[in-house]
């Protein structure tokens, strides 16, 4: 299930704009509704591809949450 809630973060935060900067400048708050393992959050903070790869999340998905700048797939706000 974890899983899952990783993957739907992601996704949020490569659709939504205004939720990948909540989740940049405040990531306590942005993670809140995320039932997330202590290993899943540390990578997600540190944006570790290879943490990500080991907590299961979609390949596509932690490479560009990885990548340097870490751009929208549209701009949803």
């Amino acid at each position: 299930m974890s899983r899952d809630h990783l993957n739907h973060l992601l996704h949020r935060a490569r659709t939504y704009a205004g939720f990948r900067r909540m989740l940049e400048r405040d990531p306590a708050r942005a993670l809140l509704d995320y039932d997330l393992t202590e290993a899943e959050r540390l990578a997600l903070l540190d944006r570790d591809p290879h943490a990500l790869g080991a907590c299961a999340a979609d390949h596509e998905l932690a490479r560009w949450w990885c990548a340097p700048a870490a751009t929208p797939v549209g701009d949803g706000g």
